[in-house]
């Protein structure tokens, strides 16, 4: 197993493969886009859903305990399921509700490798972007997340925001200056809609890999009395990620907030939908710059057996 930093390393390769395997697969015309995922994969669906709504459409973003408890599949919708390997137990309950779906409505993003979902999508003639992805991933989503990101840019995005992204691999690197954010035990991590995807996946790396504690909110969701945190916890550092023309907002809501209080803008300037993935990306760094601060790797975190359980759960 390759540690979280030798991982970073690979995520150029798998979002130049992400972005070719993209290109080519049939643009999604409907007008609410349903995108599926748990776990690392979950922050893809997330990313998924933020740029069908850049695009125009609404797009939804729900775990598979989510969709699967409304009892049949959305009306009218197009679904997205993603999933790096696609034979978890979640993944393979939704591949025993694929059957109920319209091929021509439903997008299944993956990594390469055989796989139930993969395989009951392809039984009903449901388009499957298949993205290679290297072996060995430790136990936080890192070159699959990249992979299938990219992959739905291309998809969903005008081919301009694929030259930006691409563009954009040569600046993603830690951000300057952090540590004495780092310090806190508790960060707040605010976010606008352009940024929610890198938001989703920083707080789930915060957890998943037990970095430390992480509270999310929007710009304006913090206004409405989550101030109150870092007043009361005062050992509490503040983080804003913004992407694109998010940056105003971002700087205006920083402003606001005590000088004593310790914070960070990362910041995306690339305009348009590309900056939700490089934002996305520029965060894998930042969860690392956090694991090397900490002395943790995220990658090698030890499963309990109680964990493992739940994990292979077929609950659903």
């Amino acid at each position: 197993m390759t540690t979280y930093f030798e991982e970073l390393g690979a995520v150029p390769t798998a979002v130049v493969d992400g972005l070719r395997i993209g290109a080519g697969l049939d643009r999604a015309r409907d007008k609410i886009v349903v995108a599926v995922g748990s776990g690392g994969s979950f922050s893809v669906a997330r990313l998924v859903a933020d740029l069908a709504d850049q695009g125009g459409s609404l797009g939804v973003a729900l775990t598979p305990l989510a969709l699967l408890a409304r009892g049949g599949m959305p009306v009218g919708a197009h679904i997205v399921l993603c999933s790096a390997g696609g034979n978890n137990s979640d993944a393979r309950a939704l591949a025993r509700r694929v059957a109920q779906m319209s091929g021509d409505a439903l997008t299944v993003l993956t990594g390469a490798g055989d796989s139930a979902l993969k395989t009951a999508a392809r039984d009903i003639g449901a388009q499957v972007a298949e993205v290679p992805l290297p072996s060995g991933e430790g136990f936080v989503a890192t070159t699959s997340l990249a992979g299938l990101s990219a992959a739905a840019l291309a998809w969903l995005a005008p081919p301009e925001a694929v030259a930006l992204a691409t563009a954009g691999l040569q600046r993603l690197a830690p951000p300057v200056g952090a540590a004495h954010v780092w310090q806190r035990a508790t960060i707040l991590l605010l976010h606008g809609a352009n940024s929610r995807a890198a938001a989703v996946d920083v707080e789930s790396k915060f957890v998943e890999g037990a970095l430390g504690h992480v509270q999310v909110a929007d710009y304006r969701n913090f206004a409405h009395g989550r101030f109150h945190w870092p007043m009361a916890h005062p050992n509490t550092g503040v983080v804003v990620l913004s992407a694109g023309s998010e940056a105003d907002l971002a700087e205006r809501t920083l402003a606001a907030i005590p000088e004593s209080i310790p914070r960070l803008h990362v910041a995306e300037a690339t305009p348009g939908p590309a900056a939700s993935l490089l934002l996305l990306l520029r965060s894998l760094h930042m969860v690392g710059d956090v694991a090397r601060h900490r002395g943790l790797d995220p990658a090698t975190t030890p499963t309990p057996g109680w964990g493992k359980a739940l994990y292979e759960d077929a609950a659903l």
